[in-house]
């Protein structure tokens, strides 16, 4: 059976090169933002050059304005994941989004689905509110989860409200659930590098994805028809 090497990376650690050293396998995004179309240079993706020497998969899959959930990386990645298989090649998984690591490893916990009514009387709140005061009704509910989920996340803290109010249980103990979901035959591989250093690099890294034309690439996507 082919290997699966994972590799967590944060993207100024040197992402590309582990690509490039491996040109003979094929290659998976574990990026959450990689996988909108036309998001080129403010989530770095390979250049095009790069991509016609290695095949790279969950790159460029939806449109800014779709919604893309870790339920929905899984789905895509094990299709690709079977596809790699069945080509003989080596799977690298490169990344730095650690929830879709987590899942794409151990499977995604058993929750409730979305609820849109819940969700949308949340919202109602929020903007009533304050996202201080929801914060504050999560801590009293789960303490746990606001461990990992922090007072500025809107997004989280909404869902794990939402969840609550759904099930009666904390968002905490349903995420004690995760399972294997790839077996024994990959290996975990971290990479990074020194404060200082890392800090340089990501100033150099967003200096060039200026000069490269960032500030076009957002207006372009914040005039297109459907909002993001």
């Amino acid at each position: 059976m082919p290997g699966l090497f994972t590799f967590g990376v944060s993207t100024p650690a040197g992402l590309r090169a582990v690509w490039l050293t491996r040109r003979r396998d094929s290659g998976e995004s574990v990026d959450s933002m990689k996988v909108y179309r036309r998001m080129d240079i403010g989530t770095a993706k390979p250049p095009k050059e790069v991509r016609k020497q290695i095949p790279y998969h969950l790159i460029d899959v939806v449109e800014p304005s779709e919604q893309f959930s870790v339920a929905r990386f899984i789905e895509l990645a094990n299709e690709a994941i079977e596809q790699i298989k069945a080509n003989g090649k080596n799977i690298i998984a490169v990344g730095g989004t650690a929830l879709y690591i987590k899942a794409l490893l151990y499977g995604l916990f058993e929750g409730p689905g979305a609820d849109e009514r819940i969700r949308e009387k949340l919202q109602q709140r929020l903007q009533v509110e304050g996202l201080e005061k929801l914060y504050e009704e999560l801590k009293a509910i789960d303490p746990e989860a606001c461990r990992l989920i922090h007072q500025n996340d809107k997004k989280r803290v909404i869902r794990a409200l939402e969840v609550y109010e759904l099930t009666g249980k904390p968002i905490s103990s349903f995420q004690t659930q995760w399972r294997e979901q790839l077996g024994s035959g990959w290996k975990i591989i971290g990479l990074r590098r020194e404060k200082e250093q890392e800090s340089k690099r990501i100033n150099i890294r967003v200096k060039k994805m200026a000069d490269a034309g960032l500030v076009d690439e957002v207006k372009k996507l914040l005039a297109e028809d459907k909002p993001l």
